[in-house]
Protein backbone atom coordinates (compact mmCIF):
# COMPACT_ATOMS: atom_id res chain seq x y z
CA UNK A 1 0.00 0.00 0.00
CA UNK A 2 2.87 2.58 0.91
CA UNK A 3 4.32 1.65 -2.35
CA UNK A 4 1.50 2.84 -4.58
CA UNK A 5 1.14 6.11 -2.09
CA UNK A 6 5.31 6.62 -3.02
CA UNK A 7 4.61 6.19 -6.61
CA UNK A 8 1.47 8.35 -6.81
CA UNK A 9 3.69 11.40 -5.39
CA UNK A 10 6.95 10.69 -7.69
CA UNK A 11 4.53 10.42 -10.46
CA UNK A 12 3.06 13.60 -10.25
CA UNK A 13 7.03 15.26 -10.40
CA UNK A 14 8.86 13.20 -12.70
CA UNK A 15 8.25 10.95 -16.19
CA UNK A 16 5.84 7.46 -15.21
CA UNK A 17 8.32 5.56 -17.69
CA UNK A 18 11.38 6.80 -16.04
CA UNK A 19 10.57 5.80 -12.63
CA UNK A 20 9.39 2.41 -13.65
CA UNK A 21 12.61 1.65 -15.64
CA UNK A 22 14.78 2.90 -12.46
CA UNK A 23 12.50 0.86 -10.01
CA UNK A 24 12.68 -2.33 -12.53
CA UNK A 25 16.47 -1.43 -12.75
CA UNK A 26 16.75 -1.34 -8.83
CA UNK A 27 14.82 -4.21 -8.45
CA UNK A 28 17.32 -6.25 -10.51
CA UNK A 29 20.32 -4.45 -8.74
CA UNK A 30 19.21 -6.09 -5.70
CA UNK A 31 18.32 -9.35 -6.95
CA UNK A 32 21.67 -9.98 -8.63
CA UNK A 33 23.33 -9.10 -5.26
CA UNK A 34 21.10 -12.11 -3.58
CA UNK A 35 22.23 -14.22 -6.35
CA UNK A 36 26.02 -13.94 -5.24
CA UNK A 37 25.47 -14.18 -1.84
CA UNK A 38 22.94 -17.25 -1.53
CA UNK A 39 23.51 -18.91 -5.09
CA UNK A 40 26.07 -20.01 -7.13
CA UNK A 41 25.40 -18.31 -10.74
CA UNK A 42 25.53 -20.45 -13.71
CA UNK A 43 24.91 -20.05 -17.03
CA UNK A 44 22.94 -22.19 -19.01
CA UNK A 45 24.58 -25.11 -20.83
CA UNK A 46 22.08 -26.92 -23.41
CA UNK A 47 20.96 -24.93 -26.50
CA UNK A 48 17.31 -25.25 -25.79
CA UNK A 49 17.25 -22.61 -22.79
CA UNK A 50 19.36 -20.14 -24.89
CA UNK A 51 16.73 -20.33 -26.92
CA UNK A 52 14.02 -19.72 -24.29
CA UNK A 53 15.78 -17.00 -22.73
CA UNK A 54 15.96 -15.63 -26.45
CA UNK A 55 12.34 -15.82 -27.06
CA UNK A 56 11.58 -14.69 -23.81
CA UNK A 57 13.78 -11.82 -24.63
CA UNK A 58 11.37 -11.02 -28.39
CA UNK A 59 8.34 -11.55 -26.62
CA UNK A 60 9.05 -9.00 -23.80
CA UNK A 61 10.77 -6.83 -26.67
CA UNK A 62 7.47 -7.31 -28.49
CA UNK A 63 5.08 -6.21 -25.87
CA UNK A 64 7.11 -3.39 -24.73
CA UNK A 65 7.21 -2.26 -28.23
CA UNK A 66 3.60 -2.63 -28.86
CA UNK A 67 2.60 -0.76 -25.35
CA UNK A 68 4.81 2.42 -25.42
CA UNK A 69 4.40 3.03 -29.18
CA UNK A 70 0.97 4.55 -29.08
CA UNK A 71 2.82 7.34 -26.72
CA UNK A 72 6.04 7.49 -27.44
CA UNK A 73 8.42 7.40 -30.36
CA UNK A 74 9.96 4.57 -30.99
CA UNK A 75 13.13 4.34 -33.11
CA UNK A 76 14.10 0.63 -32.55
CA UNK A 77 11.39 -1.07 -33.83
CA UNK A 78 9.85 0.05 -37.64
CA UNK A 79 5.92 0.67 -36.20
CA UNK A 80 3.51 -1.93 -37.19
Amino acid sequence: MHYIIVTNGFVRKIDALQLGIFSLGFSSLYAAIGNFIFEIPVLPKEVIDWFAILGLALICLWLCHAVNCSKYVCTFLPRP
